[in-house]
């Protein structure tokens, strides 16, 4: 809201912070289910604990680049890895890596923590 082709708004911020909480807002206005989803997330738990260094809406997505992760799977592991770098590397020599993604079983947005992906909801889709 506020943003069209001919004005952009000046916006200022007390903080880096400030700024990367109020693009989880903007997000949400619009993408309220993946928000509700990134508050119970790993990444969220370590921002809210004060690690300013966890993943956000835009940290993931981008600002004025924003693509859909999911139809593009190494797009999606490019984005993880970036922070994943050691599980990204066990992870591209693994069967899993030719036809999965970092969030096929960490989810995208509810993120789990690297240990841990939900069985019921990924591995149960292939493995019966």
């Amino acid at each position: 809201t506020g943003y069209s082709k001919t004005s952009h708004p000046v916006k200022e911020y007390k903080s880096l912070a400030d700024f990367r909480k109020a693009g989880n807002e903007i997000c949400g206005k619009c993408h309220t289910s993946e928000l509700r989803k990134y508050h119970k997330s790993i990444h969220y738990a370590k921002r809210v604990s004060g690690d300013s260094s966890a993943p956000d809406c835009l940290s993931c997505q981008g600002y004025h680049n924003v693509e859909k992760v999911l139809a593009d799977k190494k797009l999606s592991k490019a984005i993880c890895t970036r922070c994943h770098k050691e599980e990204g590397e066990a992870f591209k020599d693994s069967i899993h890596a030719k036809s999965l993604a970092c969030a096929s079983c960490h989810d995208a947005h509810e993120v789990k923590a690297v240990r841990i992906a939900d069985l019921d909801k990924s591995c149960v889709k292939c493995h019966q």
